[in-house]
């Protein structure tokens, strides 16, 4: 009995319109069922699209709004890690950063060490350490999962960044992620750079002061021994009519003395010029070390004048290099032996063999390198400290030219504590090849000559 219909039409999009059929009064015909029929099809249509359409544009602000998003994050990472080339202040700022920008709720940063990764640099939830770096960002990061990238410049990695995602990620917040590792890769690589040319300029700088007072030392021992040679030399001269020769015997042997020590600072200074051009390989000729040591020592006997020496010298010990670095080696480390420790006491010097090694051995019986020094003592113009190396001269090259001859022959040397307390100087040689070496046991020291 109802004469006419309303439909609303504000299904999808379309607010405050409808669609209204009367009837007529002969009846509606099905003509015209059909075309209402059809209008209320095509409107439906219509408002479908009306929703894809708004769904679609939703959608590509949120695209959009997304990657203004992310490229903000790297937009604004550049300026906060080219601010400063200190990580103490980098790291800080670049993981609020990214913390805020894709809802982190954790990260670290760990950079190669010698016994693997050594974490530098964490924040908020500990990420999972299991997680390694791969090369393909995954589509997607569930909250609370952990993702790694490897933060690398020039083929080298030089860290490896872990986050914890607070909510999850989608395919463009990584990639912005990955874009951002490189930034701290690079970040990382000036740093670097960085600190080590500041370390440059430190040791150029301290090198420049200890040279100051290398000089300045070497110039007083040099004027000291002058003195004396001078002055003892005038007072024989003054003497030397009275027919009392000797009288002028004491005062040539403190000339002597004097120009002995002036012939061994001159020859430092001689080693500190080839230290300064840069020590050649000295790989020409194949020797016994034990014969040379022998031979040295017994030359230079000047060197132990007021103490005990012995020997224990295997034989067969070839090595590889110069006599004259050799030389210089024993001289310096019996010397050395000598001036710090007391008159009277041993220095034993000793050379054996394993097969693949040679090893010279010099102890003495003085008060030793104490353990802080000992990394530093091969190190030029540096004496160490202590009560043994205030009451003597000395330049501070001597250890240094003994370093630099070992290297030279492919050798080392390091300091260690002799079973008397004192000093124990052991330098390494490879054994030379195509010489068969016998094999000792035992300390050598126990096989005193």
């Amino acid at each position: 009995g109802v004469r006419s219909y309303r439909a609303p039409l504000d299904v999808g999009g379309a607010p405050g319109w409808y669609l209204e059929a009367w009837e007529r009064s002969g009846g509606i015909s099905a003509q015209t069922w059909l075309v209402c029929l059809g209008l209320l099809l095509a409107c439906g249509a219509l408002s479908a699209l009306l929703v894809l359409d708004r769904r679609h544009a939703e959608q590509s602000r949120e695209r959009q709004d997304q990657l203004e998003r992310d490229g903000m994050l790297v937009s604004g990472l550049a300026p906060v890690v080219q601010a400063s080339l200190d990580l103490g202040e980098v790291i800080p700022a670049a993981t609020s950063h990214l913390v805020q920008g894709l809802d982190l709720t954790g990260l670290s940063l760990s950079v190669p060490g010698p016994a693997g990764e050594r974490q530098l640099f964490a924040w908020g939830e500990p990420p999972d350490p299991r997680t390694v770096p791969t090369a393909r960002t995954p589509d997607t990061l569930a909250q609370g999962e952990t993702f790694a990238l490897s933060l690398a410049r020039g083929g080298r990695v030089l860290g490896v960044l872990r986050v914890v995602a607070g909510s999850s990620l989608n395919e463009t917040d990584l990639r912005a992620l990955a874009t951002a590792s490189e930034l701290l890769g690079s970040t990382l690589a000036n740093a670097e750079a960085f600190a080590q040319q500041q370390s440059v300029v430190e040791r150029m700088q301290s090198v420049d002061e200890l040279k100051t007072v290398f000089l300045a030392t070497a110039s007083h021992e040099l004027r000291t021994p002058v003195a004396a040679i001078v002055g003892f030399s005038t007072l024989v001269l003054d003497q030397w009519g009275q027919g009392e020769p000797e009288k002028a015997l004491p005062f040539l042997e403190r000339v002597l003395a004097n120009a002995r020590s002036l012939e061994t600072l001159t020859e430092q200074l001689l080693d500190f010029s080839r230290l300064e051009r840069g020590m050649k390989p000295a790989l020409g000729e194949v020797l016994d070390l034990a014969d040379t040591t022998r031979r040295v020592l017994q030359d230079q006997p000047e060197l132990t004048a007021d103490h005990l020496l012995t020997l224990a010298l295997a034989a067969d010990c070839h090595v590889r290099g110069s006599e004259p670095a050799v030389n210089r080696i024993i001289t310096n480390l019996v010397g050395n032996a000598a001036k710090y420790s007391p008159k009277g006491t041993r220095i034993t010097v000793s050379v054996a063999s394993d097969g693949q090694r040679v090893v010279l051995t010099v102890d003495d019986e003085g008060s030793g390198v104490a353990e802080a020094d000992r990394e530093r003592i091969f190190t030029r113009f540096y004496r160490g400290r202590g009560d043994a190396v205030s009451s003597t001269r000395g330049t501070g090259v001597g250890l240094a030219i003994v370093a630099e001859f070992a290297a030279s022959m492919s050798g080392t040397a390091v300091v260690q504590e002799a079973p008397s307390g004192g000093a124990r100087f052991r330098v390494t040689f490879p054994a030379a090849e195509g010489i068969v070496q016998p094999h000792l046991e035992g300390d050598p020291h126990v096989r005193l000559a």
